[in-house]
């Protein structure tokens, strides 16, 4: 009898350990770093960050800043980050990088190359992966015909990363100004569900690939307007 309660109690206790690796973020979500994997899980929308990145300031207002979120010590650990089923939102700014004067380079996200977002997912904050310039690679799950979802994704979203082939799921209706400028595209796919692309979204600061995404825009908007036509 004293057996099996010493074993219950293990493995309750190694249960309980499981779960303090879930450490909150906002009012109904959760993230865990493992193995170099961060993991956001819950329920809802993701807080905001203001774009100041100063930490005194966000501490004076109780506002996070994207260097004062709660895995930023560790975010030169991260190469991966899932975004699980349930979150409906990417906090403005939330994993922004920005030049560490000391360490000359961009921080904290260094080795962050993959992003994996969810079906659940309404929104993509402003500048919310800005300057992480490693990251190569954003999945999304797609969602069947018959199920109604709409994603935005706001303004400098994507700014200054290194993605190369950018294939949008067919749920995407807004691309904000920006939201993919300064990557080295080679591949664009935007679904004809678009309704709305903002200003310089693939500008490059180049003027032969700013001709080319131009002449790109223009043939997506002709086949566009045939189809409700």
């Amino acid at each position: 009898m004293k057996r099996v309660i010493i074993a219950i109690s293990l493995s309750l206790l190694f249960a309980a350990n499981i779960d303090a690796k879930k450490k909150p973020f906002g009012q109904n979500l959760t993230w865990e770093l493992s193995n170099g994997v961060l993991t956001i899980s819950g329920k809802g929308d993701m807080p905001n960050c203001h774009n100041s990145g100063r930490k005194i300031k966000a501490l004076l207002t109780g506002e996070l800043s994207p260097n004062n979120v709660p895995w930023f010590k560790s975010g030169e650990s991260i190469r991966k980050i899932v975004i699980e089923e349930g979150v409906t939102s990417i906090g403005d700014y939330v994993f922004t990088c920005y030049f560490d004067f000391n360490k000359s380079q961009t921080v904290p996200y260094t080795i962050l190359q993959e992003v994996v977002f969810p079906r659940s997912l309404r929104t993509i904050g402003v500048g919310a992966f800005k300057g992480c310039d490693n990251l190569n690679s954003i999945v999304f799950n797609d969602i069947g015909e018959n199920e109604d979802q709409t994603l935005t994704i706001k303004d400098y979203a994507f700014e200054s990363c290194k993605i190369e082939q950018l294939i949008l799921p067919s749920y995407v209706t807004i691309i904000g100004e920006g939201a993919f400028r300064l990557n080295p595209l080679t591949t664009i796919s935007i679904p004809k569900t678009t309704q709305t692309i903002g200003e310089h979204i693939f500008d490059r600061g180049e003027k032969e690939y700013q001709g080319i995404i131009l002449s790109l825009f223009q043939i997506w908007k002709i086949l566009y307007l045939e189809e409700q036509v």
